[in-house]
């Protein structure tokens, strides 16, 4: 199976790759593809169940980046997405993110239980989403990564300023890359006052500059970063110490190619993938 589908993003300072989804035969509504939300299930927001007409159940709260998270459970008859259909599914309900102005905002999010099964690929150039079937393991082209346990967060590779590869989490959902105050401390980095955005919502952050980032095969250099106390929750989370989180900035001129089955990554800058 073969699916392209045209994505955009919530606004320019709000990179969040948006997808038109239909729920129970209603919408399109704008979900997010998301590779840091480790969970099985679709996320909506409750405006987007209420509007719908679900029933909610197990209210609890979780975790969440600064306060604990209320989620409660929903069943879903039927997601659409492109010529994707799933029917019978569990969704998990939670408020919606607080976010500056975006152009379109998002209904809900799809993580890694959507596309686990694909060879998942962003094309943000041209603003093109494609899923098919995974090349297998001694195919698919790249750099190896490592899925966390229990959340199954992509982990690679970063190099900092020629150092040693530190572990970093891939986020699409990250309008910056960040980095922990730790590294922070140990690169002996200037902080300014700044903000980063993400599906989480804004928050408070450092903000710093490094000299050079790399990762599978793709450089940026003089890259700003946001520095943010979150990395002890990530790290609980992914099951191993993570560094950082690699967002937008790194990959937007890219050709971003996650083959989940594979565990491999490619990025491909824009221009290279022109005839």
């Amino acid at each position: 199976m073969s699916v392209s589908l045209p994505f955009r993003l919530a606004a320019a300072e709000v990179p969040l790759v948006l997808v038109p989804a239909t729920i129970n035969g209603r919408g399109p509504f704008h979900l997010s593809i998301d590779t840091g939300s480790g969970e099985a299930e679709p996320l909506l927001f409750r405006p987007l169940a209420s509007a719908l007409g679900l029933v909610l159940h197990e209210e609890r709260d979780e975790p969440g980046v600064t306060s604990p998270v209320r989620v409660a459970r929903t069943r879903l008859d039927r997601l659409d997405v492109g010529q994707i259909r799933l029917g019978g599914l569990d969704a998990l309900v939670l408020d919606p993110v607080q976010l500056p102005p975006v152009t379109v905002s998002p209904d809900g999010i799809l993580g890694y239980g959507f596309f686990r099964d694909y060879r998942m690929v962003i094309d943000y150039p041209a603003q093109v989403l494609e899923f098919t079937a995974s090349l297998g393991a001694n195919k698919s082209p790249g750099t190896p990564i490592e899925l966390g346990s229990p959340k199954p967060f992509i982990i690679l590779d970063v190099t900092v300023n020629d150092g040693v590869p530190r572990p970093f989490m891939l986020d699409t959902g990250a309008s910056h890359t960040t980095i922990s105050p730790a590294l922070a401390s140990e690169l002996d980095l200037t902080l300014q006052p700044g903000e980063a955005i993400g599906v989480s919502g804004t928050l408070e952050a450092g903000a710093a500059r490094i000299r050079r980032l790399a990762a599978a095969g793709m450089t940026e250099d003089d890259a700003e970063v946001a520095v943010i106390d979150l990395f002890g929750l990530v790290s609980e989370a992914a099951g191993r110490p993570i560094e950082g989180l690699l967002g937008y900035p790194f990959f937007r001129s890219c050709r971003l190619e996650i083959d989940y089955p594979a565990r491999r990554l490619l990025l491909t800058p824009a221009a290279a993938t022109r005839p």
